[in-house]
């Protein structure tokens, strides 16, 4: 497995969003209940760029895509339940864009 040096996926994530953040992106958080404002705040997030949709319920994809054709940065968590059918769309949505999509959870084919 892919070793975190002992953080958390989240962790790892809010690390990533702060850096964008501070650069100017914008982020969006999806499905990711355990990155909240004070979370956000705390790691250095820009809370001015940044959208969260912590239970985004069967909307999720909907979410995930609105979020990719306004922000910058798209981070999926576990609470976004998503298909593989929607994962693709997703993915080639964020590609189109130029938008960056990141989950904190297995997403089957991401390299590809």
């Amino acid at each position: 497995g892919l070793d975190l040096g002992g953080r958390s996926p989240a962790e790892i994530a809010l690390a990533l969003l702060a850096s964008s953040s501070a650069r100017g992106s914008w982020v969006g958080v999806v499905g990711q209940p355990s990155i909240g404002l004070l979370a956000a705040a705390e790691a250095g997030v820009v809370l001015d760029r940044l959208a969260l949709v912590p239970q985004p319920g069967p909307d999720a994809p909907g979410v995930v895509a609105a979020l990719l054709d306004g922000m910058d940065i798209a981070l999926v968590g576990p609470h976004a339940a998503l298909t593989d059918a929607d994962r693709r769309r997703l993915a080639a949505r964020a590609r189109e864009r130029g938008s960056v999509l990141v989950s904190t959870t297995r997403w089957p084919r991401a390299a590809r």
